[in-house]
């Protein structure tokens, strides 16, 4: 079909599959071994990008990407098992109870909303983006997660869930942190963020792509929402932002986490241009407490209205 490695010789796939799976190996001198169940008597070879989208009917595909090369795969709508390869690989999702392995490399794994919700039921489909540092989980359109999606990912297989759509929703717990995930990534979206005692003082989750002023970008961590009040020796406090001249994040969230505060109340703290942010959670005790590094922002207030320079919580 193609004549060489490294271009875009795309191979799109339609019709009914309702007989048997399909096999696809690009890495095979013969690529296309099986159709519907059948023998592909013919050699085709010479494919870069595959896309299984148009296929109907029941049966999915087992798809073995290049080893060592850039995958672009789009699998069937039914059950599939794709395996990428080292580089960064970009496989889109065509059903929600696929077997997903990325391989090494930084890859991207594109789900929409409905595709995320179906993998809330565990052994319903497995996603392992593997070894990277940066694997992603981008949403396509406007996502409204709950905790339970996130069942079915293999922890520390993905760093990043990305959203891309304005008014999105999520809400992250017990499953997110068992599941390792470091960033989720809102550039280019809204997002209205719901979580409890997410991550440490060492560990706590990074968000990139905040944006100040908007009413649908907010971050929720329950009990009534203010900004935090709590007076700690040493340290100065204006509208919920914490500051102390050479201290470090080590230190605000040590004053912080340590103090008497009030429940549902929020306080941030500026270090190398990030806010560093701990919320007391709905009750007083530890258990609910979260740590979230907003990246490249600088707030000036923490306030249930949103503002300029404000972080907004709800």
């Amino acid at each position: 079909m193609g004549d060489k490695l490294g271009d875009t010789d795309t191979l799109v796939l339609t019709g009914a599959s309702n007989s048997g799976i399909s096999v696809i190996d690009l890495n095979a001198a013969d690529q296309i071994a099986q159709i519907n169940g059948g023998v592909n008597g013919s050699i085709q070879t010479g494919i870069e990008i595959l896309d299984l989208s148009g296929m109907t009917g029941t049966t999915g595909s087992t798809i073995t990407g290049f080893s060592a090369a850039v995958n672009t795969i789009t699998g069937t709508p039914n059950a599939d098992v794709i395996t990428g390869g080292t580089k960064v690989d970009t496989i889109t999702a065509s059903s929600g109870n696929d077997t997903i392995n990325g391989g090494a490399g930084n890859d991207i794994y594109n789900m929409t909303d409905t595709q995320f919700d179906a993998i809330s039921t565990a052994n319903n489909g497995t996603i392992d983006l593997g070894d990277g540092t940066g694997d992603k989980v981008q949403i396509i359109g406007a996502g409204t997660i709950v905790d339970a999606d996130f069942v079915d990912f293999v922890a520390g297989s993905v760093e990043i869930l990305d959203f891309s759509t304005n008014v999105s929703v999520a809400v992250i717990g017990t499953n997110f942190e068992a599941r390792g995930m470091t960033t989720i990534d809102s550039t280019g979206a809204t997002l209205d963020l719901t979580m409890s005692g997410i991550k440490t003082a060492t560990t706590g989750t990074s968000i990139t792509g905040y944006q100040f002023n908007l009413a649908a970008e907010v971050l929720n961590f329950g009990g009534s929402a203010a900004a935090m009040n709590t007076t700690i020796s040493g340290w100065t406090k204006s509208n919920g932002i914490y500051t102390d001249a050479g201290a470090t994040v080590a230190d605000f969230y040590a004053a912080i986490a340590g103090a008497t505060n009030t429940a549902g109340e929020v306080g941030a703290f500026l270090d190398a241009g990030n806010m560093y942010v701990f919320a007391e959670g709905a009750a007083t005790g530890a258990g609910d407490d979260s740590y979230i590094t907003l990246v490249g922002v600088t707030a000036t207030a923490v306030n249930a209205t949103h503002n300029t320079g404000v972080i907004h919580i709800g």
